[in-house]
């Protein structure tokens, strides 16, 4: 079963890192976390990191600085502007039920911001491997996309066998030979 929790967009600098924020704590610390919608097959594999005071100051400038917000939310007649300001506040508000998340993982689960959705959120222990494998293959930063691309397959090329791959070398120059002799000699 799953745990409602409420998307919010991830800061200009924590886009493209792979990275999801949320209170949830965990018995042992992760180093990733699989999210999945509960009704579906759909899974991602991030990086998971614990909100905590330095993070609400940077997401929630507002809140850490009343006076500068009520200096900008004033009327004509001087008053505070409590209307905007509440609106400006709770755009910016975590809840504990937080899940701060850039848009590529977004799109790939189909969260909408400010939306509260139904997720499962499970450590992923050390020892599965294929997650790991699984969070580098649908990282959001292309490089390293295309350096797991590479990786795996060079991985595969050399865990062919050396002779096997020496036969089918010499196989294709044959054929290559045979169809240019056929070409030439017609």
């Amino acid at each position: 079963m799953g745990k409602t929790y409420k998307i919010f967009a991830a800061i200009h600098s924590e886009a493209r890192s792979g990275d999801v924020w949320t209170y949830e704590k965990f018995i042992q610390r992760p180093r990733l976390i699989k999210i999945s919608r509960p009704k579906s097959n759909i899974y991602i594999i991030v990086t998971y990191r614990h909100i905590d005071e330095n993070f609400e100051s940077i997401y929630n400038p507002e809140e850490t600085n009343p006076e500068e917000t009520n200096k900008q939310e004033t009327n004509k007649d001087g008053s505070i502007n409590k209307k905007n300001l509440n609106k400006k506040l709770k755009r910016y508000r975590l809840t504990p039920n937080a899940l701060v998340i850039d848009s590529y993982y977004k799109t790939k689960l189909f969260l909408e911001n400010q939306t509260e959705v139904e997720l499962c959120v499970v450590p992923v222990k050390s020892y599965q491997f294929c997650y790991h494998i699984k969070y580098l293959w649908q990282h959001p930063n292309d490089s390293i996309r295309l350096a797991t691309y590479l990786s795996v397959v060079s991985i595969v090329i050399s865990l062919l066998p050396i002779s096997y791959f020496h036969e089918l070398i010499r196989d294709f120059f044959k054929f290559l030979i045979s169809c240019l002799c056929r070409c030439f000699n017609s």
